[in-house]
């Protein structure tokens, strides 16, 4: 009988490396102790033994967060991933070593130079919940200096036998717990791309059954929230990670490449910005409501979906700003009086590409190309229908999509910062709302501060749009 894993399953431990770590572990001198943020023993004070463990017999893990995306395409193009085998390890590395190159130099030279100073958190058996980038930092270390001092990794042990007086093993959920609440409170560790933080933000809803909301409530940022705030934070997240992310799978349907989220781009953010301005246009058009309310037929949806689809996966356009701007101009040309020549060319540029053959999709040795390869091929010989029809597009909405929205917007918010009222209900407020009263206007004052920073860089760019807009009369 299969018994079925579920979130609060307790982890099941690997004995013989349990033993191994069990026998080759010694006493830190210092730190002797620390407190970890597991259960509640950060609010209680308890503390567990800081001890020292040979590199060589901690292990990375596969639902480590920064690597989610590189982690899921492996395993849906070549062949799933057991992290206890010494071939998946070695895959791991490979990931982590190519996720942000810089950091782990930074980071060595760090140890190197002061030792470890953080310990990292693993199981029973020797897996990193947290801490993946330490390890590779000192083996990198110990093969450049042979120096014992690098083949030993500081660590708190979690518990991993029934009846600890601490509550026993953790569970499944409880894991992703720990390496979620370490990432959101790191300072100068290399921090997870929004793709991955998407990524890691569903798996730990979807999987290990950690809401946005609880997840929230781990983040120093939204500390001692209400109830509405938190609601608030987390509609935000929805619309920058979740929504976004639900629609990136979309895409790579689209492509018939589900899954296979590494094949959306090499870069650290790759085509993400534009995914979530896309996703902006797919509220509209799936929403009946809000489809009506602007005057977009129904029948027009798939074909403005796989228009913004083609236009993504084209990704670089001359003369035109970044990619996140041109589907954000898209969006404005959907909804401004013009709207039906807008869609007309959105329509027009998926009827007019052309796919590449089967002959085009193998190299002359009858090998498959890589998805990167495909899509600059697709996009060479689709480059000038789909630049006639983008600049179309943004002629139809671009001009006055510039001058309009943003600017009523930005006086509407002044008038209500402005505002008579707000300085008298500043003046009456209760002593006890006045911290939380300092934390919003903090926001707001960061939030400001983004906006003229924006402000600056998309003058520059709306007048590449101009001036391509201008050229096409």
């Amino acid at each position: 009988m299969v018994v079925k894993i579920t979130q609060d399953s307790i982890r099941e431990i690997i004995p013989d490396f349990a033993k191994a770590i069990k026998a080759n572990n010694r006493a830190n001198q210092k730190p002797g102790t620390t407190v970890i943020d597991f259960r509640d023993e950060l609010k209680k004070g308890y503390e567990r033994d800081v001890v020292s463990v040979k590199s060589e017999l901690l292990r990375f893990r596969k639902e480590n967060g920064r690597l989610s995306a590189e982690v899921s395409s492996y395993q849906q193009l070549k062949e799933p991933l057991n992290d206890g085998d010494e071939k998946s390890q070695d895959t791991l590395r490979k990931f982590l070593k190519a996720s942000d190159p810089n950091k782990t130099e930074e980071l060595k030279t760090l140890i190197e130079h002061k030792g470890q100073q953080v310990p990292a958190i693993i199981t029973a058996d020797g897996f990193l919940i947290n801490g993946n980038r330490r390890k590779m930092a000192i083996d990198e270390l110990y093969k450049k200096t042979q120096s014992e001092e690098f083949l030993w990794m500081k660590v708190v042990i979690l518990p991993g036998e029934e009846g600890d007086e601490t509550g026993g093993p953790p569970t499944i959920k409880e894991i992703a717990q720990i390496e979620h609440r370490y990432q959101i409170q790191s300072e100068g560790k290399s921090e997870y791309s929004s793709f991955n933080r998407a990524l890691t933000m569903r798996n730990n809803r979807d999987n290990f059954g950690i809401s946005l909301i609880e997840q929230l409530k781990d983040d120093p940022l939204h500390f001692n929230k209400k109830e509405r705030q938190l609601k608030g934070a987390e509609t935000q997240l929805k619309n920058k990670y979740i929504g976004p992310l639900d629609c990136i799978d979309e895409y790579l349907d689209y492509l018939g490449r589900p899954r296979l989220y590494n094949s959306i781009s090499s870069g650290k953010e790759g085509r993400w910005e534009a995914f979530v301005e896309y996703y902006k246009i797919h509220e509209i058009i799936s929403d009946q409501k809000r489809r009506e309310k602007v005057g977009i037929e129904e029948k027009y949806v798939g074909k403005i979906s796989a228009a913004c689809f083609d236009i993504i996966r084209k990704q670089e356009f001359k003369g035109l700003p970044s990619l996140n701007l041109i589907i954000r101009d898209v969006k404005s040309s959907l909804t401004k009086k013009h709207h039906d020549q807008a869609i007309e060319e959105l329509v027009k540029l998926v009827d007019d590409n052309i796919d590449l053959s089967p002959e085009e999709l193998k190299d002359k040795e009858g090998k498959d190309l890589e998805f990167d390869e495909i899509d600059k091929l697709w996009a060479n010989k689709n480059n000038k229908i789909i630049n006639q029809h983008v600049h179309l597009n943004l002629k139809f909405g671009g001009e006055e999509n510039i001058r309009e929205g943003g600017l009523d917007l930005l006086e509407k918010s002044l008038g209500h910062l402005n505002n008579e009222d707000m300085e008298d209900a500043i003046d009456h407020m209760r002593h006890e709302d006045m911290g939380e009263a300092i934390k919003v206007a903090n926001e707001i004052a960061r939030t400001i501060k983004d906006i003229v920073n924006n402000l600056v860089k998309l003058k520059g760019d709306k007048q590449k749009v101009l001036n391509v807009i201008t050229k096409n009369k």
